[in-house]
């Protein structure tokens, strides 16, 4: 089972071929939010009860309590596609950082976002700064901080990860 797509409506289709799921909307076949935990695993994706829940309210916008594949694929594509989307900021901003220092000069950000790609605007600019800024070091800005914040806005569980480690610690 190579095919991405494949493996994931089969893995979809053992749970919602499940009778109690079959039951709760005659006609209609999908999964619980109960079993979206379970198809998620299954996929290797880790997720807190509170994203769970989440998704599960995105891809169920009728509030039926039953997600069919349509939904739930769609959903995750779209999630997908904003993980590679980070992963890929996040990895521009590693590929500026020579020394892995976890940082980048506020100089150097300011004209790589002045100069290259969407020519942002000098007052938008002066926020990403802010947003970014290390907060014993405004010359310096933490870019995996930024791209968390820019990413997943202020949820607080990604900053404590973006934060560097202490010195003399290991990164984990």
């Amino acid at each position: 089972m190579n095919n991405p797509l494949e493996s994931m409506m089969q893995t979809f289709n053992v749970y919602a071929s499940k009778p109690e799921n079959m039951d709760l909307i005659p006609g209609k076949s999908g999964i619980t939010v109960r079993d979206l935990k379970f198809v998620l695993e299954e996929l290797g994706e880790k997720v807190t009860e509170f994203e769970l829940q989440e998704l599960f309210n995105r891809m169920d916008s009728k509030q039926e309590g039953l997600i069919s594949f349509e939904q739930f694929y769609n959903v995750m594509s779209s999630k997908r596609q904003g993980q590679e989307l980070f992963e890929t900021v996040l990895n521009g901003f590693r590929y500026l950082d020579k020394e892995g220092k976890g940082y980048i000069d506020v100089n150097e950000f300011r004209y790589l976002m002045s100069q290259f790609g969407e020519k942002f605007p000098l007052d938008e600019i002066k926020l990403m700064i802010e947003t970014g800024a290390h907060p014993d070091d405004p010359s310096k800005i933490l870019y995996e901080k930024f791209v968390n914040k820019m990413f997943f806005k202020d949820t607080g569980e990604e900053e404590e990860a973006a934060k560097p480690p202490a010195k003399g610690a290991k990164k984990k």
